[in-house]
């Protein structure tokens, strides 16, 4: 998926509302943040992608200098106030995104909100954003996305075979837990809790329909 939104953002880059003379690091990440906010208010998005727009976004500021931080905030409002419902800049990207949302951008966290769920104590930051005392039908329904992810025909993110792919992620979310303590903790709690957050928005969408 990220290697998606690198070439969509490539063709987008020419459309006017990336006219302004910026970073190019912080152009592309207001305008995904931009995309998340907007195309939720569209309803272009649902709310967990939209969420999952949010959180990559957030993710790769982590790498931004103190300039590019300074400028993200006025380079989102830009953004903004050049894309409506009807901007090929919105509908462009989230057509052509839409194929690889579930398999990309869902398809970890579920991976994550399982491994997590099935722990006999999970940890508090998973528990107090889930706020689930029973996960079984959220684990019934991961099961059965992840069983349709298998016989899809598209591959794992890294083209890898879904088996494996389920295991590495599961063995990662065990990480998280065991990291929490050490250095790194923020971060293996930043995962943690967007897990929940926008797996629980997935089954309510899911199970709302």
């Amino acid at each position: 998926m990220r290697r998606e939104i690198l070439i969509i953002l490539s063709f987008l880059i020419g459309l006017p509302s990336f006219a302004e003379p910026q970073y190019p690091q912080v152009k592309s990440n207001a305008f995904i943040e931009a995309i998340a906010q907007r195309g939720a208010e569209c309803r272009l998005l649902t709310r967990w992608q939209a969420l999952s727009l949010r959180a990559m976004a957030l993710e790769d500021r982590k790498r931004f200098t103190p300039q590019q931080r300074s400028g993200i905030d006025a380079a989102i409002r830009n953004q903004l106030a050049s894309m409506t419902c009807k901007s090929d800049s919105l509908t462009v990207w989230v057509d052509a995104a839409r194929e690889g949302f579930e398999t990309e951008m869902l398809a970890p966290y579920l991976i994550v909100y399982q491994s997590l769920a099935k722990m006999p104590d999970p940890p508090q930051t998973f528990s107090a954003v889930s706020l689930r005392t029973d996960y079984a039908p959220v684990l019934e329904m991961i099961d059965t996305k992840l069983k349709e992810f298998e016989t899809s025909g598209r591959v794992a993110e890294g083209g890898k075979p879904w088996p494996n792919y389920i295991e590495r992620t599961k063995d990662a979310a065990l990480g998280f837990v065991s990291s929490l303590e050490n250095d790194g903790g923020d971060q293996a709690a930043a995962w943690i809790a967007q897990s929940a957050l926008i797996v629980e928005s997935w089954y309510e969408e899911e199970t709302s329909e």
